[in-house]
């Protein structure tokens, strides 16, 4: 349902299933796509779903709860390791996340970008930065080259 965002490790993808708070789980063979799992209960309004290869692991950030799950693969089925609510976020909105290097940034209202540890599972804010009033409506940031992108919906 509305889903924004799909993440694999090579053997399954895992899609966000945005309004009923979930992820569904797939596989794929010559056949398409086939549904093995869902995953209920992820907090509210499930709305980022990034893999991370260096920790081999699913994050799952619900933008209405403030929360992240992450969630390891073993064979075809995916476990939680743990669901957390970030309180660093402060009850805002956070409509995304991204993995660039070592960290992890959560793109959030109004108008804040938050750059955190998340390697350790600590999730211990490294640096905050305010963008301008006419981009507070982010979606999404990510590093190319030398440069940070960053989108926004005016």
């Amino acid at each position: 349902e509305r889903p924004h965002s799909i993440a694999s490790d090579g053997v399954v993808y895992v899609v966000d299933d945005t309004d009923r708070n979930a992820v569904r789980v797939y596989t794929y063979d010559n056949e398409g796509f086939k549904l093995i799992q869902i995953v209920e209960c992820l907090g509210l309004r499930v709305h980022r779903t990034l893999y991370d290869s260096k920790s081999k692991a699913f994050y799952v950030m619900s933008s209405n709860s403030q929360s992240i799950t992450k969630l390891i693969r073993d064979g075809d089925r995916l476990t939680i390791s743990y669901h957390k609510t970030l309180p660093f976020l402060k009850g805002f909105y956070t409509r995304s996340i991204s993995i660039i290097g070592e960290h992890m940034y959560f793109i959030s209202g109004p108008g804040c970008i938050t750059k955190a540890r998340f390697h350790d599972d600590s999730f211990n804010v490294i640096a905050s930065y305010k963008v301008p009033l006419s981009m507070e409506s982010m979606n999404d940031l990510f590093f190319s080259g030398n440069y940070y992108y960053l989108t926004s919906t005016p």
